[in-house]
């Protein structure tokens, strides 16, 4: 389980377990699944080691769980199965001699294996004693305490067995030893071995036999004996005096005969006798019986009743039991607290397919067609195959709180699932891909069960005590039993017999009726106790019980011939029942109905109706197509390199797939959307380009180029795009066409800027900052044009992010990634509240990396989860909702979201602002005060006119173009991109370069000398690595040598890293690696967390082999096979179950020592522990005062935070800085 899995089944689990009021009763007397799972858990936690060896989930059969290559198959004394081979299950156990048994047979006093290995060294009990909730056998085996005097050797020594005087609960015990149900008694059947169940019977028997005579001492005696003058009765009771009073035969319709008492009339067999005790009716034993008398059919006749099955089925020679014609064995899928297990009915298998150790599987169904499984968690819908140690895929994760009842349309190829916490009914297709809202509003939904013939649904409601049901398309809704029923927790239909069953966990009976609702009968002999599901194939029922851990059966015409099919350590919870026969030749009326989205089966011509995805989506006038509610929302979601199209669904699982078309991207800076003209904005901070990409044509341009943007706002009224640039500043373009024109400076010389956001309709331009060194941070509103600056935010803040603007209330949100919390205000300093805080339980302790809000959503994302968030914007119930993103984690985090295809509230002035650009020549922009105000380029300035602008020199090292006038860099000529807008950079190409450039063979483009021969291709044909690279000498250079003329510093040489392409200077290295580090195998020490994570930091890539752990980002921690953000290492706190989040080695080394505030720490080289100071004003003055330079280089383009790296002109944490000087180079 991932981190982002695992945090959404405990957000998940807390909202389902605060609405249970009495967690503190007895979970036999509460229907709630939590108090179940609850009293599940605290009993899972008692489990001891003797509870391990002695588990057998059924006796006699063993737990046949391989996935092993088997050669050779052996019968045991059991006539179970072993296996020869290498056992790989966790499940079984590897005998001395080479065999496989289950780890269930091992020490429990039987020799499984053929050399008895499994019963050496075993320890009987832990202490000496078993649990509270056991009982210790002779042989000092533990087992359940239910299991003592149920009838069965469980012991294996039959001491579970000795001095039971009777058996427990309503059970009557055999003389053999068995207990069977009371109501067995005297019924007629033989249920114990040697019939004492049916000893002295004679009352009740008499009862039941027609004619009979019931002495007074409580004998029955046939009428031939009843005044024969022998004295049969032991009283004397069957003769007297009136017996010389004859029958008259006129006096009776059929049968008369001499009593004691007088002429007496009796019926024979199949008739009743009237009130006047002379006529004989005929008794109609399908419609009276109290209880079912026939498996199908029941057709009475005079004096009896026939029965016949329902096609495919034959009638058994007891003329009332029907089997199917088709052959082949049913089997069980168990849904059970650690998994999900497999049991044939014919005892030929019994195996566990699916194991779990964090979560019950609750809900349990299954499509015949795939051979797939599918089940419910809390919070989730997961599907397998039905194999051994199947490998589960989630289905449904977003919007499911727990469904306790799960069907398959196999038809129809749609899941139907009851959801008690939300009160619904909800249909799925079978890839999660759409769920339809069926029925909202219920009480609480549990058992359902699908009719696909008629396309009928049936569903249980222990709320308010009722059996409905509905077409599967959710309409006829109407109820079908309502009156006596309390719990119907298991429900199962019988489609040959058309009638459905039901058990009462509260009165624990059970029922059945016809599907209409009538004809009600009891099975007055079943014996049940917290059933919570079943299911029915041809004669017999099959349930899960609660209470008493157990599968259990029984014949579903009355509930006799009771047994137990599985009894385990554990609760099982969903059932499924397969057999070949039940893949019935249906019809499917969706296979041709054209739906754009969902089809369901409808019981209404033409037998389907068309559905689409709740809450985003709704049907069209042609009633097949989806449209989109104007409540969708789209997102755009970007890691490093990949922009994603994100649209949660409100149930079910959300859509996601890489933008398209996609820019080649390496360093995204930040993300924009413009809803005038359907276009995303996207910003290279690796290639200094911004990207458009337009949605509707599928078009990507490049907007500009040459221009490092780190974070973007547009001002989507007036079409001008703002940006922050790697000199701190905040500029502004127009929109125009293809390209982003006269770009403007509104804010320079900002301290440590972070994001900006804009306000179009209220003239505002925000920009937030923070300085470590400095120990400030600012939230500032300025007007769009810059002016009128103001501190909006300046206290209780410490780093300020993620600027966002609602343009729907008029707040301002921001997250702060020091603080951990999310906050709003509005624009003029008040109402300021914090959605998010420190200690909120809704995020926990990780930090908002980025946010977006809509009209009434806030949606964000956490540091290290790959997901994203989204909560109500109002304060009072936040309605936390998770959609998991299916993103590798190599990409890295989450940076940026924003939203696509929305419309911004509306202008509600006569006339847009800067309608034909407001009369500008340049940019037309405005702030709180005016709609329109004339900016000019960076080559212009503005004429007193406040409209017009002119041209203004150029200064040195700049080009002026030809007819825009505008100023670019002397580097931009001709580097084989176009820059001004008139493209007279690009013309009359050769161009020398200055003297500190290097001049391309094929674009004549200029590469400052620094980059040349630095193992990164500047010049786009390659040259500065190429042709030029071969005259450096190798006696000139002070170092090292490699790839042949690049020169590096000697101490860079055996320093673990590779700085060469050819990897020469970490050859002939001797390293020694601590305890913490990892070995290449080619000597070097790299860090073990570096291990696995998605970069070959050993030059030979050894480092990535063998890796089967999902890979960490570059800023996170990995341990426990999991990965923590590199922030929650060193802080105090053990993360990680191992400790190495917290060790004292790698904390010393990535300790960033601190300066007084008037001072700059300098970095040293490896190995140096000291620490220097300079004064803050040597910082950035052109000149190095550091020894590695590190005051100059981040100058001006790097964050105060960050590492300016000369060769790739890139910027890096100052904490990895560190961490790879101090903790990695030890040698």
């Amino acid at each position: 389980m991932t981190s982002c899995d695992l945090l959404q089944r405990l957000l998940l689990q807390a909202v389902v377990l605060t609405v249970v009021v009495c967690m503190g009763r007895d979970y036999h007397d509460s229907n709630d699944i939590t108090d179940a799972l609850k009293h599940l858990e605290q009993h899972r936690n008692k489990s001891t080691d003797a509870d391990a060896m002695n588990r057998r989930e059924v006796r006699g059969q063993e737990d046949v769980s391989v996935t092993t290559t088997t050669t050779n198959i052996y019968s045991t004394a059991r006539g179970s199965f072993t296996y020869r081979g290498v056992c790989s299950s966790i499940f079984l156990f590897l005998c001395d001699n080479g065999e496989c048994i289950t780890k269930n047979f091992v020490c429990d006093e039987s020799n499984d294996c053929s050399d008895g290995s499994d019963e050496k060294n075993c320890q009987k009990t832990t202490g000496g004693k078993c649990s509270s909730y056991q009982f210790m056998c002779k042989n000092r085996r533990c087992i359940p305490r239910k299991w003592r005097c149920d009838g069965e050797d469980d012991c294996k020594d039959n001491s579970d067995e000795v001095d039971c005087d009777k058996c427990l609960g309503d059970k009557f015990r055999c003389k053999s030893g068995r207990c069977i149900a009371n109501d067995t008694l005297c019924d007629g059947d033989v249920n114990c071995e040697d019939g004492d169940d049916e000893a002295d019977c004679e009352k009740a028997h008499c009862l039941s036999i027609p004619g009979h005579y019931q002495c007074q001492s409580g004998e029955c005696v046939p009428p031939g004996k009843v005044c024969d003058n022998v004295m049969d009765c032991l009283d004397k009771s069957d003769e007297g005096k009136a017996c010389a009073t004859t029958c008259e035969a006129s006096n009776c319709t059929q049968e008369c005969f001499r009593t004691p008492k007088g002429p007496h009339c009796s019926c024979r067999q199949g008739y009743y006798m009237e009130r006047d005790q002379v006529t004989c009716s005929d008794v109609d034993e399908c419609a009276w019986s109290e209880k079912l008398v026939c498996d199908h059919y029941c057709k009475n006749t005079k004096g009896g009743f026939q029965c016949s099955c329902h096609d495919k089925y034959i009638l058994q020679t007891d003329n009332v039991t029907c089997k199917h014609q088709q052959s082949g064995s049913a089997f069980l899928l168990i849904a059970q607290d650690n998994g999900i297990r497999q049991l044939f009915l014919d005892d030929s298998r019994n195996v566990q397919i699916v194991h779990s150790e964090n979560a019950s599987t609750i809900g349990l169904g299954y499509d015949p067609i795939t051979r797939t499984m599918f089940w419910s968690a809390f919070g989730v819908v997961l599907k397998a195959e039905v194999v051994p140690n199947a490998v589960s895929h989630s289905v449904l994760r977003d919007g499911i709180i727990v469904a306790e009842g799960l069907a398959v349309d196999w038809t129809g190829r749609n899941l139907y699932l009851t959801d008690p916490k939300i009160k619904h009914i909800i249909v799925c297709k079978m890839d999660g891909s759409s769920c339809y809202q069926l029925l909202r509003d219920l009480g609480h939904p549990r058992a359902i069960q699908l009719d696909m013939l008629n396309r009928y649904m049936y569903w249980s409601d222990v709320k308010d005590g009722t059996i409905r049901k509905a077409g599967m398309d959710g309409t006829n809704h109407d109820v079908v039993v309502m009156n006596g029923v309390v719990w119907p927790n298991a429900m199962a239909l019988d489609l040959p017999a058309g009638r459905l069953y039901w058990l009462d966990a509260n009165t624990d009976q059970a029922f059945s009726v016809k599907l209409d609702g009538t004809e009600q009968k009891s099975l007055q002999h079943a014996v049940i106790h917290h059933p919570f599901a079943m299911v029915l194939w041809e004669d017999r029922l099959y349930w899960t019980d609660w209470s008493e851990k157990v599968i259990s059966s029984c014949v579903k015409r009355d509930g006799r011939h009771g047994k137990t099919v599985l009894k385990g350590f554990t609760m099982y919870f969903g059932l499924v029942l397969f057999h070949p026969a039940m893949m019935e030749d249906i019809s499917n009326p969706c296979q041709y109905s054209n739906c754009s989205h969902m089809c369901l089966l409808s019981p209404h011509p033409p037998g389907y109706a068309c559905a689409c995805p709740s809450g985003i989506m709704e049907l069209s006038l042609d009633r097949h197509t989806c449209v989109d509610t104007p409540a969708r929302v789209y997102l755009i979601v970007s890691s490093l390199k990949k922009l994603y199209l994100l649209s949660p669904h409100k149930f079910g699982r959300a859509d996601q797939h890489v933008l398209e078309p996609h820019p080649d991207i390496k360093d995204i800076g930040d993300v924009e959307y413009s809803p005038e003209q359907d276009m995303v904005l996207v910003s290279d901070q690796w290639y200094s380009k911004v990207y458009a990409i337009y949605m509707e044509t599928a078009r990507v341009i490049t907007l500009m180029q040459n221009t490092v943007v780190r974070r973007m706002a547009l001002d989507w009224l007036r079409n001008n795009l703002y940006w922050l640039s790697a000199n701190h500043e905040v500029l502004v373009g127009k929109i125009k066409e293809d390209e982003v024109t006269f770009h403007s400076v509104v804010i320079a010389n900002l301290q440590s800027p972070l994001d900006i956001a804009v306000a179009p309709l209220l003239g505002y331009l925000f920009v937030s900052g923070a300085s470590s060194r400095l120990k400030t941070a600012y939230i500032k509103q300025c007007g769009l044009d810059g002016s009128q600056c103001t501190t909006l935010v300046s206290e209780g803040i410490e780093k300020p992010i993620s600027l966002t603007m609602d343009h729907w209330h008029n707040y301002l949100y921001w997250c702060d990634y020091m603080l951990m919390t999310m906050e709003r205000i509005k624009m003029d300093g008040t109402n300021r509240v914090a959605i998010i805080d420190s200690n909120s339980r809704v995020v926990g302790r990780k930090s908002v990396k980025s946010l977006m809000v809509t009209d009434d959503r806030i949606y964000f994302t956490l540091e290290g989860k790959l997901a994203v968030y989204a909560i109500s914007n109002d304060t009072s119930n936040p309605d936390l909702q998770m959609v998991k993103l299916d993103i590798d984690p190599q990409e890295g985090e989450i940076l940026r979201l924003n939203r696509l295809k929305w419309k911004p509230p509306s202008y509600q002035g006569s006339q847009k602002p800067c309608f034909n650009n407001g009369g500008c020549s340049d940019i037309c922009v405005g702030n709180a005060s005016q709609d329109e105000v004339c900016l000019c380029g960076l080559s212009s300035q503005l004429e007193e006119n406040g409209k017009t602008c002119k041209k203004r020199k150029c200064g040195d090292h700049m080009y002026e173009c030809a007819d825009s006038s505008e100023c670019i860099s002397l580097a931009w000529k001709c580097d084989g991109a176009t820059d001004c807008i008139d493209g007279s950079d690009e013309v009359d190409c050769p161009f020398k370069c200055p003297p500190d450039y290097y001049q391309c063979n094929t674009t004549d483009h200029c590469v400052h000398k620094d980059k040349v021969c630095d193992g990164h291709e500047d010049c786009n044909d390659g040259s500065d690595e190429k042709d030029s690279c071969h005259k450096a000498p190798p006696d000139t250079c002070p170092g090292h040598v490699c790839d042949r003329t690049k020169c590096i510093l000697k101490l860079m040489v055996c320093d673990g890293d590779y700085d060469c392409q050819d990897g020469s200077d970490e050859v002939n290295c001797t390293y020694t690696c601590t305890t913490h580090d990892f070995k290449c195998k080619s000597g070097s020490c790299i860090t073990k967390s570096w291990l696995c994570d998605g970069d070959k930091d050993c030059f030979d890539g050894s480092d990535e082999e063998n890796c089967t752990t999902n890979a960490c980002p570059i800023d996170h921690h990995s341990c426990d096979n999991k990965c923590i953000s590199i922030n929650e290492t060193c802080d105090g706190k053990q993360d990680c179950k191992d400790g190495s989040d917290e060790l004292q080695e790698m904390c010393e080394a990535s300790k960033v020592p601190t300066c007084p505030a008037d001072k700059f720490l300098c970095m040293l080289h490896s190995g140096n522990t000291d620490m220097m100071c300079i004064d803050m004003k040597l910082v950035c003055d052109g000149k190095m005062d550091c020894p590695l330079g590190d005051d100059e280089h981040t100058c001006p383009n790097c964050y105060e935070s960050e590492f300016h790296c000369p060769n790739t002109n890139s910027c890096i944490s100052l904490r990895w800085v560190w961490i790879r000087t101090n903790q990695l180079k030890r040698n």
